[in-house]
């Protein structure tokens, strides 16, 4: 129980000049640590049940998979964080109550900060709730409510829950209401008499298809996701693209698609995402089968072990599970911190063994803290003059040299004093480690800085093979052919960022730039 609210505001933990996740990271990290180090009252320390082994088993293959994928290694720090708690977990006493009060903690924590939020008149991505946005504040919501549900008894605990149901209102997010419905109903379906249990399901069954056919829209997107992330995964359906390599699979995969494509259509079907937003298809593009397995497994085994002990549990798992199926749950540390304490709260045998988390959560710890100590200080550069700032991405990059958005950041510092040697080596590598659209482009303009129109036009259509909608990459398209005096690809490369945009500025001014060329091409 001592440990549920600590653990609860670890999942609370906020630096705005830094994404959400990374602060959370660090905290469960170093809350694994203190609960691996701390004396419990000489509770036994239980084994790993089937559900927890897979979860360390999934977390083990991902790890592994890093020798094969790319920048992934933030992922893996929410990941390691999960595992090391469920392994320091196993030796508290009551771990049910601490899970029941962490996750009270976490989800009426969020609510209130976005409450606090919409008064003070945010909305749309403001309100984030400490979350990092309104669809990730959805679900950490929608996991904590089932354990939270367990303090409804108390007076004070019914207002606590009825402000948790405020969060999720406010959050808007489709996928964790559909989630919090299922996990509620199944959590009070043993209430209702059997005769009614087939309405309800019907009910519910009724309810979803509403729903869907009513955000049509919103799901066709979801849709183009699935369909490309599914090819992703059948490229190596065995090891995939390993992790942190997803993102570039993706781009490489739905660019084959918007070629084929009218550039009108090309261009509001393009999406630039990180993830899946389905947590299967991620871990099977990420991982391949291996990983996938281990994830199934650790859920049902979870649930199998806890429905008949610890409804609450077995309903946030279902939580998790029907958010993972159109979002991407095991992404926020909240979330994964509660996945790792329901799991730890499966019956399992008592054990003599000592356990690994102390040292796992440790050098987690040790990894976390630079990470997020570096992302703070990209946010930080943005505010200082080119000197301070080259100074300061210099000491992120000492401190994260694997991230691909340091050395993202590094280039465009270089390219603003204009050293594009110094930028193209620093762009280079974050292009290696993972694909943007603004990473090409910016080496593209660094070609322009030393006066090398050719390469520069080949990263500008780089680009276009993988955004064949993106303006600015037709603009400086075009801009760098007229340089060349390529004057007909230049218009081909106009004619196209007309279509897109006709009465851009930045079109307009090009226009005039290549009429100009043509008349100085003109023989006397």
């Amino acid at each position: 129980m001592r440990w549920g609210l600590a653990l609860g505001l670890s999942g609370l933990v906020y630096d705005p000049m830094a994404p959400a996740a990374m602060p959370k990271r660090a905290a469960i990290l170093l809350m694994a640590v203190v609960v691996a180090a701390s004396r419990h009252d000489g509770a036994p320390r239980r084994e790993l049940s089937v559900a927890g082994w897979a979860f360390v088993g999934f977390v083990a293959w991902m790890a592994l998979s890093l020798c094969w994928g790319a920048d992934g290694s933030a992922d893996l720090l929410g990941l390691v964080g999960a595992a090391a708690l469920l392994l320091a977990a196993l030796g508290l006493r009551d771990i049910q109550a601490t899970t029941q009060l962490a996750a009270l903690t976490i989800g009426v924590g969020s609510s209130l900060v976005v409450v606090v939020e919409w008064l003070s008149g945010a909305h749309g991505l403001r309100l984030h709730g400490a979350q990092g946005n309104p669809d990730w504040l959805g679900l950490v919501i929608a996991a904590s409510l089932p354990c939270s549900l367990a303090w409804s008894q108390r007076r004070l605990g019914k207002v606590l829950v009825a402000v948790e149901l405020v969060g999720l209102i406010l959050a808007r997010s489709r996928t964790a209401s559909i989630a919090a419905v299922c996990a509620l109903i199944y959590l009070h379906a043993r209430d209702l008499p059997r005769a009614w249990r087939p309405w309800c399901v019907a009910v519910l069954i009724s309810g979803g298809i509403v729903v869907v056919a009513i955000a049509g829209h919103a799901w066709s997107g979801r849709l183009w996701i699935w369909r490309i992330s599914a090819t992703v995964a059948m490229h190596q359906p065995w090891i995939g693209t390993g992790l942190g390599g997803f993102g570039t699979a993706f781009a490489e995969s739905q660019g084959e698609l918007l070629r084929a494509l009218p550039l009108e259509e090309s261009a509001r079907r393009y999406v630039l995402t990180p993830s899946a937003h389905n947590d299967l298809l991620q871990a099977l593009a990420e991982a391949g089968l291996p990983a996938l397995t281990l994830l199934i497994v650790a859920g049902l085994a979870g649930f199998s072990l806890l429905r008949r002990r610890w409804t609450a549990g077995a309903a946030t798992l279902i939580a998790i599970g029907v958010g993972a199926l159109a979002d991407s749950p095991l992404r926020q540390p909240a979330i994964l911190m509660l996945l790792a304490l329901v799991l730890g709260a499966c019956p399992a045998p008592d054990s003599r063994r000592r356990s690994p988390a102390m040292a796992l959560a440790a050098l987690g710890l040790l990894l976390a803290v630079p990470s997020w100590i570096a992302e703070h200080l990209i946010t930080r550069s943005r505010q200082e003059d080119p000197p301070t700032r080259a100074a300061t991405l210099a000491l992120a990059g000492r401190l994260d040299p694997r991230s691909s958005r340091v050395k993202f950041e590094e280039g465009l510092a270089a390219l603003e004093r204009h050293e594009a040697v110094l930028g193209l080596r620093f762009l280079d590598a974050a292009r290696l480690s993972s694909w943007q659209l603004a990473t090409d482009l910016a080496r593209g303009n660094a070609w322009m800085l030393r006066d090398d129109p050719g390469r520069a036009a080949a990263a500008y259509r780089q680009a276009l093979s993988l955004a064949p909608h993106s303006l600015r990459a037709h603009l400086n398209l075009a801009e760098a052919e007229r340089r060349r005096g390529h004057l007909d690809d230049a218009e081909h490369a106009l004619a196209l960022a007309r279509r897109l945009s006709p009465s851009a500025a930045a079109v307009k001014a090009l226009q005039s730039r290549l009429a100009d060329s043509r008349e100085t091409d003109l023989p006397d």
